[in-house]
């Protein structure tokens, strides 16, 4: 699969993932396009900070930071490094910080072994 060519990969134009959190520290570099990132206050909820993240760029957030992604004008390709060692990726938090949802390795894997199948 070409990565770069890869659409589903993409954060389209002005379009973004609601507030969630990594249950483990995360990096990522931004291949190319705008990411918006904006920090949120687990406890209150509220907006602490915004950062425009260009191609080029690298980040690191620890386990437990809760913030907003948003691609920019002309969307984003981010590459994520996720250590995950119990398979838990990403948590989609609601309004009140309570985790709603999970994402996990698992169901990549099922797909990888079906392939191979």
């Amino acid at each position: 699969m070409n990565l770069l060519d890869n659409q589903n990969l993409r954060w389209k134009r002005y379009t973004g993932k609601p507030q969630f959190g990594y249950p483990v520290d995360c990096s990522g570099a931004v291949l190319e396009g705008e990411l918006l990132v904006i920090d949120i206050d687990p406890n209150t909820g509220e907006e602490t900070g915004r950062v425009l993240k260009k191609a080029g760029r690298y980040a690191h957030k620890p386990a437990g930071d809760t913030h907003i992604e948003v691609g920019g004008p002309e969307g984003a390709l981010v590459l994520f490094s996720i250590y995950a060692p119990y398979g838990n990726l990403v948590e989609a938090l609601a309004r009140d910080g309570s985790v709603a949802d999970t994402t996990t390795l698992a169901p990549i894997l099922e797909s990888q072994r079906r392939k191979r199948s």
